[in-house]
């Protein structure tokens, strides 16, 4: 009776772990291949900060920009690590994107300006970097360059 009882279980075993990995549905989330959807339509992005910084070292922040586009497509894209932390800039650009805002990261006497642009096919992530002034030193004006494109 316990030979037949333990040949029974081993049976069961083996069907439960066939039909888990034979199975379509593992219970994993799926991956949206972006040849099937494409991002359509104008996106709200939206600007997240996570703390970077190990431990003893001084504060780091990584920028992500989350895009939401209306077909329900979400793309999220690392912008950059840097020093120091991160607001919304209160006097936005003229040509940040409407459906964006401009930020700001400050640390130590160094920034950097992100926004969102809209370019003519895509949407352009720029930055611009900007130094403290004193009186012996006048630091150069930086253009915004694209670092990153929607």
């Amino acid at each position: 009776m316990k030979k037949i009882l333990i040949i029974f279980s081993v049976v069961v075993l083996l069907i439960v772990a066939g039909y888990l990995v034979f199975s379509n549905d593992r219970g994993l989330p799926q991956v949206v291949n972006f040849e099937q959807v494409k991002p359509e339509g104008m996106p709200t992005f939206e600007w997240q900060y996570t703390d970077a910084t190990a431990g003893g070292e001084i504060m780091k922040t990584t920028i992500t920009l989350l895009a939401r586009y209306p077909n329900g497509v979400e793309v999220t894209k690392m912008i950059d690590t840097i020093e120091g932390g991160c607001n919304e800039y209160v006097n936005p650009d003229k040509d940040v994107y409407q459906k964006s805002t401009e930020i700001i990261c400050y640390y130590a006497g160094f920034g950097r300006y992100y926004k969102v642009v809209e370019g003519d096919k895509e949407y352009l992530v720029k930055r611009k970097e900007f130094e403290e002034a004193s009186p012996d030193y006048n630091p150069p004006i930086q253009d915004f360059v694209t670092i990153e494109k929607f």
